[in-house]
């Protein structure tokens, strides 16, 4: 036997084990309640795609390399020193532009 409640009004349930896993109607409020248990597969994870993950490797840091080019930039207007630093980082990030156009 399953022992549960249901979501909705709490009206506590005790139904077979061969319903376990499926839906049945609360006699109370009338909401499909869905049986705790049961032998439902849980959804297939798809398999990881190493070309997305370096792709996305990439981009995370040409979007850092871009950031830092902008900080330093900004600095710069501050303090003149940081400018070389500023065009290192601007001439790495423009040389990753091609990899995401978002």
């Amino acid at each position: 036997m399953i022992s549960f409640n249901c979501p909705f009004c709490a009206h506590s349930f005790q139904v077979e084990d061969d319903l376990g896993g499926k839906k049945i109607n609360c006699p109370q409020c009338q909401e499909s309640v869905p049986v705790p248990g049961g032998s439902v597969a849980p959804p297939a994870m798809p398999a990881p795609d190493p070309a997305a993950a370096a792709r996305e490797m990439a981009t995370r840091k040409a979007n850092t390399q871009s950031t830092l080019s902008l900080v330093f930039g900004a600095l710069s207007l501050m303090c003149a020193c940081l400018m070389p630093v500023s065009i290192i980082f601007g001439i790495l990030a423009m040389t990753k532009l091609g990899l995401d156009p978002a």
